[in-house]
């Protein structure tokens, strides 16, 4: 008997050779894609503090001052690439390869539970042929690696609601309770990587008490789980307030994303973006609607003087036309799904997005009425991603940021595409079988 038919089941094979396919598109981009310059943001941020942490001097920017606007779990992943290859650019780029091949296997595990092996199946294959998250292993930024935390932590959320459903006992409580925990840290690792998801937790805790357990300890729960991430986000906390002195929870950067997208003259690239900027603050200031910056300013009364930069874009807005105020909310909606910071490739991002989208939207209609042992999660799916495109429009709309929840959008996609399986199966089966009786003949 064959070894690998002995050891390895059916389902294992097929997850092999979907993560074999994976692996290939992905070394196949870095290679097609390895004279890629890295982003200004990478260039800027993300690499100097890297730089500075693998010389032991901490999270220093590129100016040398300590940094305050990057979270640290993505400037740690490049550090950590220096470990595995002599060539940091290469180092980082293989291992947001082997994250996203993580996220394949968790995100099949997730769909399996909700909709049977079928579902997950699709769901890995769905994965594995992305273009945008095939895209992402090529560059550096921290797409890849927040869009594993995002989708681990969902799918811990939801292991842990099975478990107290399934098993809820007093011996098991501990081990349930642990279980919430583990999802609270693992979206606060998720937030130091990205501070997007930093009120994530509310709406996710808010859940977990409206959504009625089999028991009577909801409340036990969703403490756990806003303890998990409190305690995993406190100790940059209180980084950020030892350095600077100002309470400053991950990143102080909120208000400038914020003025960035309160204008459609700033839907540009670099550096004309950076212009269009400082020339409406100019015009804001000489027009007495706010006052000059601060000349001596932290990093708090810096993100809050951006904060007034933007509201103040936003009150001129809506006195002159809530409608067209309206109508622009709706513009970065429609911008979300497709625009990037080049203005490269918009049109191919976007389909991939909208197709995405578009069957994320019937699978979950599907998953909510055939499967309603699944309504937690769903509504914990639908939950995370109705909050990142809801925050993403309100501040600045750029398709990369869509990478983040797109696997909880492949979630209904999969259920789509396994509903589509034995439909096409029975096409071909009908093409084949007219064309049997013609080449029946032909061999007589």
């Amino acid at each position: 008997m064959d070894v690998c038919q002995y050891y390895l089941s059916p389902a294992r094979r097929r997850l092999l050779l979907v993560i074999g396919v994976a692996l290939c598109l992905r070394l196949t981009a870095l290679i097609a894609l390895r004279h890629l310059d890295p982003s200004p943001d990478a260039i800027e941020d993300y690499l100097p503090i890297a730089d500075s942490l693998l010389h032991g001097s901490g999270f220093l920017n590129v100016y040398g001052l300590p940094d305050i606007v990057r979270g640290p779990v993505y400037p740690l992943l490049i550090a950590a690439a220096d470990l595995i290859s002599p060539n940091i650019i290469w180092g980082v780029r293989l291992l947001q390869v082997a994250l996203d091949i993580a996220t394949l296997v968790v995100l099949g595990r997730l769909v399996t539970r909700l909709a049977g092996p079928r579902a997950g199946w699709c769901a890995s294959w769905l994965w594995a042929v992305n273009p945008c998250a095939i895209y992402a292993c090529a560059l550096i930024c921290p797409e890849s690696a927040f869009t594993f935390l995002m989708t681990v932590s969902v799918c811990a959320l939801v292991e842990s609601h099975r478990r107290s459903q399934c098993s809820m006992t007093e011996n098991s409580m501990p081990r349930i309770l642990c279980s919430f925990g583990l999802s609270g840290a693992l979206l606060g690792v998720a937030t130091l990587c990205r501070a997007t998801p930093m009120l994530l937790i509310v709406p996710w805790a808010a859940l977990i008490l409206v959504i009625p357990f089999r028991s009577a300890t909801q409340w036990k729960f969703a403490t756990t789980l806003a303890a998990g991430f409190v305690l995993t986000v406190a100790p940059w906390t209180i980084r950020n307030a030892v350095v600077f002195g100002e309470f400053i929870p991950v990143v102080s950067n909120g208000g400038a994303n914020l003025y960035a997208g309160s204008q459609m003259e700033f839907m540009v690239p670099p550096p004309e973006h950076h212009h269009r900027k400082a020339a409406r603050a100019a015009e804001l200031v000489s027009s007495g609607v706010i006052a000059p910056r601060p000349e001596h300013e932290s990093p708090a009364i810096g993100d809050r003087y951006n904060y007034q930069l933007g509201l103040a874009n936003y009150r001129l807005q809506w006195a002159e036309s809530k409608v067209e105020l309206l109508q622009y909310f709706a513009c970065k909606f429609g911008r979300l799904w497709f625009a990037t910071q080049s203005g490269r490739h918009q049109m191919f991002v976007g389909a991939s997005n909208l197709i995405w989208l578009a069957g994320g939207l019937v699978g979950f209609i599907l998953l909510w009425r055939n499967h309603p042992q699944s309504h937690f999660a769903i509504t914990v799916t639908v939950t995370t991603v109705a909050y990142h495109v809801a925050v993403f429009t309100v501040l600045y709309p750029l398709s990369r940021y869509v990478l983040g929840f797109t696997p909880l959008l492949t979630v209904g996609f999969s259920v789509v595409a396994a509903h589509c399986i034995p439909w096409l199966s029975r096409i071909q089966f009908e093409i084949w079988s007219s064309r049997e009786p013609s080449s029946l003949s032909g061999i007589r």
